[in-house]
């Protein structure tokens, strides 16, 4: 499963959020936030549904085809 950080990373910027607002919406550090950007493959179908979630977006919208 490949996850489109530049769109997470645009929508963030949008929205006027650091890494640890986003960490903290989602009840994780912001250096879990690091990680999940340096290494996309970790993040797992839940989390990606608790980042989409937490940014008012559709999880299937963070995923690239």
């Amino acid at each position: 499963m490949k996850i489109n950080i530049p769109k997470i990373k645009s929508e963030m910027k949008r929205q006027g959020w650091k890494n640890k607002d986003l960490a903290s919406r989602l009840n994780i550090t912001r250096q879990a936030i690091e990680y999940y950007f340096k290494n996309p493959g970790s993040l797992s179908l839940k989390t990606v549904t608790k980042l989409a979630i937490a940014m008012d977006m559709d999880p299937k919208d963070l995923l690239i085809s």
